[in-house]
């Protein structure tokens, strides 16, 4: 079992590099190794994944439509 302060480490230093909290807890749902590098492969993984998925119209969509959302607060 993986100490939570191990996770809490890597996903501070992930989320201080400029990876949003959910794309962070994405991260875990997917990875087993909690080294720095080994959640940055992950993260970049998953991103990847993303732009695959929606393309890159898609993407310049749902981007966006998050900056939209940030804006009401």
């Amino acid at each position: 079992m993986v100490k939570p302060e191990k996770i809490r480490h890597v996903v501070t230093v992930a989320v201080n590099a400029g990876w949003s909290l959910d794309q962070c807890y994405e991260a875990l749902s997917v990875t087993w190794s909690f080294s720095e590098a080994a959640f940055e492969v992950t993260l970049r993984k998953l991103k990847s994944e993303a732009e695959i998925n929606y393309g890159d119209v898609g993407n310049r969509i749902l981007y966006l439509a998050k900056g939209r959302d940030d804006e009401k607060y």
